[in-house]
């Protein structure tokens, strides 16, 4: 996981489920929950461990937006993202280079909503 600028090596702990919040669910929670960056190496600790990664099949007919749940929103906490729909998830995952991925930053609003 990544702390600052330097990447630092988690150790499993027997029984831990560790649940690494996904770019959407930032979005969603409108910053609420915070994505980590991280990346996956070849089990340097060689201890025994699972990893499930989950990923979204983008159906091109669905025309849906989405962003930050109303729910997680008020006058105080304006939106900070707008709204996208999952082609465009999509296109930026086709045209970018791996790990230069922030969903986050392709749809966060660059001006302070009133």
């Amino acid at each position: 996981m990544k702390k600052g600028e330097k990447w630092v090596a988690v150790k499993p702990l027997p029984g831990a489920l560790v649940i690494n919040v996904g770019d959407l669910l930032q979005i969603l929670s409108n910053d609420e929950y915070k994505s980590g960056e991280h990346r996956v190496l070849a089990n340097p600790l060689r201890e025994p461990r699972t990893s499930v990664a989950v990923f979204i099949s983008v159906d091109e007919n669905n025309t849906s937006s989405y962003g930050p749940l109303e729910e997680m929103l008020s006058p105080a906490k304006p939106p900070l993202y707008r709204n996208f729909t999952l082609s465009e998830i999509k296109e930026i995952f086709l045209s970018k280079e791996l790990g230069k991925i922030s969903l986050p930053n392709e749809f966060r609003l660059l001006e302070k909503q009133e």
